[in-house]
């Protein structure tokens, strides 16, 4: 079906996106990923941006406003002087988004309705990260809107991406094509309700455990998922296509162990071919031996950029921070192991970790204040500094590829 603008826009102008009715989204709490500074600051800036400086951001596509709200409220407790802007083709959706962050006090925002196509020509001054979740499904030439957003970047900047995975959302666009044929419209959410009840359990979409239960999805979560007039979803191989072309490079993906199969391939010889691909070719294994990756989550920056964020392991004054395990806490260690829950999107996956006697204590030390220096301190024994290095590291690799650990230079609120 061609790409028709004016339908677009006409969709989102009915069914803004996402489904944010006030009262029952917490503003004052809510970050998302791509747009939490944590991940932004680790995966774009190696760990070492100064917030006390200007900072540009752009959120390209910002539909209801949890990007704008969550940036917002992050770059003003930090302290950070953040110039946003904000974009999007629906006038409803913009609406909801300033609604929102007028209540939680963040101004100097500047809000645009408009295409991302219209970005140079309105905001010419180059932005150090731009925000593009979940936009890049709904546009009509991908290259082209990839290509003008990696030309408004400034030199270091980068962009967090989220994209609808193929693999993942095998049976959604069977549904899409059967509303189709059945000439359902923008607005028959009755329609695709029914359809849905009626899937034998032989349909692709009945066997896909990620949205097999739309019973008590919200109208306009079913209209954006099922009658969406311009929806694609990408592999790991085509969108590196699309941001290689446009210059960009892939930085990471979010969280890093889901796009690594390696670790549960038992046999020996086959683990090794595995771990010798290159770092992309891994991810794209990754991707069609899980199978079930709905959403893409990942970081870009301009090509021969590549931040390595984990080179502060070898810095005194480098900072952990936890994304979600409450400061103090740690999980039980047992026979050098550890389990943990690692989510991503709409599932969860029951991992086990590596770690030592001392991993629990390590854990409990990291408030996303201290240093590793002062995190080593303050460790009972006598452990050497080499020592700590090696016992840091086994406990970051495996939280970090879990998404649950970054390093920053500067302390990062939640």
């Amino acid at each position: 079906m061609a790409f028709d603008q004016s339908r677009v826009t006409a969709f989102y102008e009915t069914h803004p996106y996402p489904y944010r009715p006030p009262g029952t989204v917490g503003d004052d709490t809510l970050i998302g990923v791509p747009s939490d500074l944590r991940f932004i600051n680790h995966y774009v800036f190696g760990g070492r941006r100064d917030f006390g400086k200007k900072m540009r951001l752009l959120i390209a596509g910002g539909g209801t406003g949890d990007a704008v709200v969550g940036l917002g409220r992050q770059a003003a407790a930090l302290g950070c002087p953040a110039e946003l802007v904000y974009i999007d083709l629906s006038t409803r959706s913009r609406e909801i988004a300033e609604e929102r962050c007028r209540k939680l006090g963040l101004g100097g925002i500047r809000f645009h309705t408009g295409r991302i196509q219209d970005v140079p020509e309105l905001e010419p001054e180059a932005f150090d990260y731009i925000d593009f979740c979940g936009v890049i499904n709904h546009v009509g030439d991908q290259q082209q809107v990839v290509d003008i957003l990696s030309g408004c970047l400034a030199p270091g900047g980068g962009m967090g991406v989220m994209a609808y995975g193929q693999l993942g959302r095998t049976g959604v666009y069977h549904v899409q094509d059967m509303l189709r044929l059945a000439g359902a419209g923008q607005g028959d959410v009755g329609t695709a309700r029914a359809l849905l009840g009626a899937l034998p359990e032989t349909n692709w979409h009945r066997r896909n455990a990620i949205f097999a239960e739309t019973s008590g999805e919200p109208d306009v979560e079913i209209a954006d998922r099922y009658l969406n007039p311009a929806d694609r979803a990408f592999t790991v191989a085509e969108l590196r296509s699309v941001m290689n072309a446009a210059g960009l490079e892939i930085a990471a993906f979010v969280p890093p162990l889901l796009y690594d199969a390696a670790a549960e391939i038992a046999d020996p010889a086959l683990r090794e071919r595995v771990a010798k691909l290159s770092w992309i070719d891994r991810c794209i294994f990754a991707e069609l031996f899980h199978g079930d990756i709905a959403m893409h989550n990942f970081y870009v920056v301009k090509a021969g950029r590549r931040p390595d964020a984990d080179r502060l392991l070898g810095e005194k004054a480098a900072i952990p921070i936890m994304t979600s395990i409450p400061a103090g806490q740690a999980p039980t260690i047992a026979n050098g192991r550890y389990g943990f829950t690692m989510k991503c999107g709409p599932l969860a996956r029951k991992l086990t970790l590596p770690g030592t006697e001392n991993s629990a204590s390590i854990i409990r030390a990291i408030d996303g204040v201290r240093s590793l220096q002062q995190i080593h301190r303050t460790l009972p024994g006598n452990m050497s500094w080499r020592q700590f290095q090696r016992e840091f590291a086994l406990v970051y690799r495996g939280l970090n590829g879990a998404g649950e650990m970054v390093l920053s230079m500067t302390p990062i609120p939640r």
